[in-house]
């Protein structure tokens, strides 16, 4: 099932940049589990590709699109906060990187292993 997302997303950096500990890149895929579910995700021209289970395509849709937070307005929050030389240096470098929704649990294991 493809996910259509109309805002900045960069899938690999904002997997990859130590947000998150329990996924896993295969080829062109990113492969993890999310409230149970195994999901596989990969961006494509067209949004994201979702691929897992055991769980209908609906619910697996549903469960990536709040993790990758689809419905908050990227382009809006980079604009509120470009008045900082520092931070719109920091947008322009990183365009599309998302801070994850994830359970507390896990956010809090993976700041405790960032330390």
């Amino acid at each position: 099932m493809i996910v259509p997302v109309l805002q900045p997303l960069d899938l690999g950096t904002s997997i990859e940049c130590g947000q998150v500990f329990q996924w896993r890149r295969h080829g062109p895929w990113f492969c993890g589990v999310l409230s149970g579910q195994i999901l596989h995700l990969r961006k494509i021209d067209e949004g994201i590709e979702i691929e897992g289970g055991p769980a209908d395509a609906d619910v697996l849709c549903d469960i990536a699109k709040k993790f990758l937070r689809c419905d908050d307005p990227l382009t809006e929050i980079y604009r509120s906060i470009a008045s900082d030389p520092y931070i719109r240096d920091a947008t322009e470098r990183h365009w599309g990187l998302r801070i994850l929704r994830q359970s507390p649990w896990d956010c809090l294991l993976s700041f405790a292993c960032s330390v």
